[in-house]
């Protein structure tokens, strides 16, 4: 009787075990939005921030992304992208390239020439609104929003030499 006792009990922890594991496994395996794809009717914003000395002064690389009421249909929806390059310590009309490295490629986002003599303030920044009729990308985290050296006849050229990369997170 004793032996049968410990069987009923041994079958039962296992009949209990795989039950769990079961459940835990149809919810692990369920679907959930991306992190940065979430609709909670506040929209997305990412940021990202970035320091490099460059010629021995620390340079700083600020982005932010914001897309109003956050869900995949973007058609009319407000999407904003700024980034800015500060104490950057390059020649007077030295022109920077703004890209956003995605997993699948770049995108060139802007190209802005610094001040017109070495003695104005080295920063270089970029605005692109929707609602201003610029053409937004979708901005996800862990993409990167880099500043280039240099551009290619007045528009970003996303294989200049990179002078600092910063990584988009909430």
């Amino acid at each position: 009787m004793l032996h049968h006792n410990n069987i009923g009990k041994l079958f039962l922890a296992m009949t209990l075990s795989l039950v769990t594991v079961g459940f835990q496994n149809e919810s692990l395996a369920a679907p959930r939005p991306a992190e940065d794809q979430r609709d909670d009717n506040q929209g997305v914003q990412l940021q990202a921030r970035a320091q490099r000395v460059i010629k021995g002064i620390e340079a700083e690389l600020r982005g932010e992304f914001r897309r109003q009421n956050g869900n995949q249909d973007d058609e009319g929806r407000r999407k904003r992208l700024r980034g800015e390059l500060d104490n950057i310590n390059l020649p007077a009309k030295t022109e920077i390239s703004f890209c956003l490295a995605t997993s699948s490629g770049s995108i060139p986002l802007a190209a802005v020439r610094l001040g017109d003599n070495d003695d104005d303030q080295k920063n270089a920044e970029f605005e692109l609104d929707t609602q201003n009729g610029d053409s937004v990308p979708n901005v996800a985290v862990g993409n990167h929003l880099e500043a280039r050296k240099g551009a290619n006849a007045g528009k970003a050229d996303c294989m200049a030499p990179l002078l600092i990369s910063a990584r988009f997170h909430r």
